[in-house]
């Protein structure tokens, strides 16, 4: 019988600081470009494989304090520097499973609404 986990255990480290309390969703995406490669009189299609693509969206509430999650985002959206992601969706318990990606943040969005609604966060860094 499976053991299910919870996700509140989860854990999002960029460039070494742990910022697991700014944020209450994660996800991950990998893909992996398959060009095709069929020929004339040929009876099958074929590929090859491609370029690997990754990425990891998270999102969370924004508090807006001066050196936090706001700062931080900021300009790295706006640096060429690459951020290490570690997101542990287990905990950070040895031997769990880890997304560990050297990236580059592609967007950093703030967003707020005037009903029972904090204002959110949400970033995504892309595999570099």
């Amino acid at each position: 019988m499976p053991t299910f986990r919870h996700g509140k255990n989860t854990v999002a480290m960029l460039n070494g600081f742990d910022l697991t309390s700014f944020f209450n969703s994660v996800s991950s995406s990998n893909e992996v470009e398959v060009p095709e490669t069929t020929t004339f009189g040929s009876t099958s299609r074929t590929f090859i494989t491609g370029i690997k693509e990754g990425s990891v969206a998270l999102e969370g509430l924004w508090t807006g304090v001066a050196d936090e999650v706001d700062a931080f985002f900021n300009s790295a959206v706006s640096s060429d520097a690459n951020i290490v992601s570690t997101i542990g969706p287990e905990g950070a318990a040895v031997g769990r499973r880890a997304i560990l990606l050297n990236a580059n943040e592609t967007s950093y969005e703030v967003t707020g609404g005037i009903v029972k609604e904090c204002r959110l966060v949400k970033i995504c860094v892309t595999l570099s």
